[in-house]
């Protein structure tokens, strides 16, 4: 019958995938993690597991995946094995949140009629370090996170889809052959805190975004009305929270840090000298210019190039957004650009 030969096809398809899967060779890519919730009326102690998936011995790139804990409510998080730790996360959180202007608070009678109070959620979580396939606790997270479902196209934001680097962009960035004769090639590594909080809130026709607290966060104001927020940064959870840091950032490298973008792929920029007469520097061997590329992964920054050029850009990163730059051994826990070579 017709339904017997679609199973009998499905089936040869299936064995033919597996077969694929098994022979093809392991690239390197970005370790995925598979949360376990804990939800406010539930409780987790199972410790997580971290299971060590493979070793590719032609790029030395370690692969691993770990179950997270997460908790929805300061009650669970509590609950857990790591119990108050979590209390100076979320007042790290909420302290971050105020000092950096991204809430603004109001009454809830100071709410328009057309105006939506969207919600938000705080996530509990144990982050951990890779080294080696390795996992370590790191330290606690909390995340206020906005309820992003809510949001409606043409009124709270207009376009929303970021870019991601390629992972031939990554491969090429890391395993290039160094273009420099005359000093190092180095890379260096930034983590821009609390990245999303310091792009602009946009919106069509300057819609305010207004949002509540979790309710067992939630404060009243002294004449009994509910404290709500206006959002006025970019926040985890919105649809375009990604896009916005990303145009912030850009706008950044292109005026200011003097990058130009590229056309090929919007996560890499890159930089050229010039000496005192306008002169583009150039190397004595090879006679290429002397440049250096940043790569953007969300809020991790990778800079590579000559060491004296590289302090360079390292010193505007952190004039301008606060974080510190270290020798990129690791990047994003998984991949050794000492041992990431091409073929």
């Amino acid at each position: 019958s017709t339904q017997s030969r679609s199973s009998a096809a499905s089936d040869v398809y299936k064995r033919q995938s597996r077969k694929r899967v098994a022979n093809r060779t392991l690239e390197p890519a970005i370790p995925r993690t598979t949360p376990t919730r804990v939800h406010p009326d539930g409780n987790s102690n199972a410790v997580p597991d971290f299971t060590p998936i493979s070793t590719d011995s032609q790029y030395h790139v370690h692969v691993a995946q770990a179950r997270q804990e997460i908790s929805y409510s300061l009650k669970a998080a509590l609950a857990t094995r790591y119990g108050d730790g979590y209390i100076a996360a979320k007042n790290k959180e909420l302290n971050g949140m105020f000092d950096t202007g991204a809430l603004k608070p109001i009454s809830i009678n100071d709410v328009q009629s057309h105006e939506k109070v969207h919600r938000s959620m705080m996530m509990y979580y144990p982050k951990f370090t890779s080294r080696d396939g390795e996992y370590t606790l790191d330290k606690l997270k909390c995340r206020l996170v906005f309820y992003g479902k809510d949001q409606v196209q043409g009124t709270h934001y207009d376009q929303k889809s970021s870019s991601s680097p390629r992972n031939a962009t990554i491969r090429t960035f890391f395993g290039i052959h160094p273009t420099c004769t005359t000093e190092d090639d180095v890379i260096k590594q930034s983590d821009v805190a609390q990245a999303f909080l310091k792009a602009n809130q946009s919106t069509p026709g300057n819609v305010r975004i207004i949002m509540r607290l979790p309710r067992d966060l939630q404060k009243r104001r002294p004449d009994g009305s509910e404290e709500v927020y206006v959002v006025e940064r970019a926040v985890y959870g919105q649809v375009n929270a990604s896009l916005l840091w990303q145009t912030t950032f850009a706008t950044w490298a292109t005026e200011d840090a003097h990058f130009q973008r590229s056309t090929v792929d919007p996560c890499i920029f890159y930089r050229q000298f010039q000496d005192s007469q306008g002169t583009t520097i150039t190397d004595p061997v090879t006679k290429l210019p002397i440049q250096i590329t940043m790569l953007l992964y969300t809020d991790d920054i990778a800079i590579r190039g000559p060491a004296s050029f590289v302090k360079i850009a390292t010193e505007s990163v952190y004039n301008k957004w606060g974080c510190k730059s270290e020798d990129c051994v690791y990047y994003l826990g998984t991949v050794s650009y000492t041992h990431l070579t091409l073929p």
